[in-house]
């Protein structure tokens, strides 16, 4: 067992990795937490690397990914992403 399972195991990590493939977003929000905006920089985690970040998690065993940002659906490519991220791991997106 490696470390990151035995600390995940343990409760010392959380069993979920979060992914911000980008901080862009077509609202406002005064809460936003990312500071995301229609105006905010364009800050993109591209497919391949998502994909395997996926691929790591699940073999460093995490039980599943959380994908936020921004607003996630803006990209187009986010739905081909999230059904092959999911091969690996559950998938949760807040949008």
């Amino acid at each position: 067992m490696s470390p990151v399972s035995e600390a995940i195991d343990a409760g010392t990590l959380p069993d979920r990795v979060w992914i911000y493939p980008n901080y862009h977003c077509n609202l406002e929000c005064a809460y936003c937490l990312t500071e995301s905006a229609p105006r905010s920089p364009r800050r993109i985690v591209d497919a391949d690397r998502m994909i395997a970040i996926a691929r790591e998690a699940a073999e460093l065993g995490f039980g599943e990914i959380g994908i936020t940002g921004g607003e996630p659906f803006l990209r187009r490519d986010m739905e081909e992403t999230v059904a092959a991220m999911s091969e690996h791991l559950p998938i949760t997106v807040l949008t």
